[in-house]
């Protein structure tokens, strides 16, 4: 039987700080790939930059406001896996935009197809934060003791 996984202040720092780089370049990315099928592609530097410097004030909010005690909890209980700390993360990402989708009445089809995507690639978003997260978070095989 393995001993459960062990975590410590400077893990958590760095995890918080890796989840929120992280999560800031899958932003910066995503940006700049709908900038360049959406509009002017010679504008798709420009937003993507100007997410670069906006997402990671939203990530280390939600990192320390919504991630720091739902994944206390989730250590309390025992559940440290890297898949529950996925699944945490798409849940917890796309909660305010998938919030807002279901109380927005959406006139249009294709309206409500794109705010699908956005939420389904916050969501995928947000699962690598919170895998990233698990995975700097806690010791793993091989880890000094």
């Amino acid at each position: 039987m393995s001993a459960p996984a062990r975590t410590n202040g400077g893990q958590l720092v760095a995890a918080l700080l890796v989840g929120a780089s992280a999560g800031t370049v899958l932003v910066a990315g995503w940006l700049f790939v709908v900038a360049l099928f959406t509009g002017p592609p010679e504008f798709a530097p420009v937003i993507a930059l100007g997410g670069f410097f906006y997402a990671p004030f939203l990530w280390v909010g939600g990192l320390l406001l919504v991630g720091l005690p739902v994944g206390t909890v989730l250590h309390f209980f025992g559940a440290r896996s890297r898949r529950i700390g996925a699944l945490a993360g798409a849940v917890l990402s796309s909660l305010p935009l998938g919030a807002w989708i279901g109380a927005e009445p959406h006139k249009t089809a294709e309206e409500t197809l794109r705010l699908i995507f956005m939420l389904v690639s916050q969501a995928a978003a947000g699962a690598v934060v919170g895998w990233i997260v698990v995975h700097v978070a806690y010791d793993r095989k091989g880890a000094s003791q």
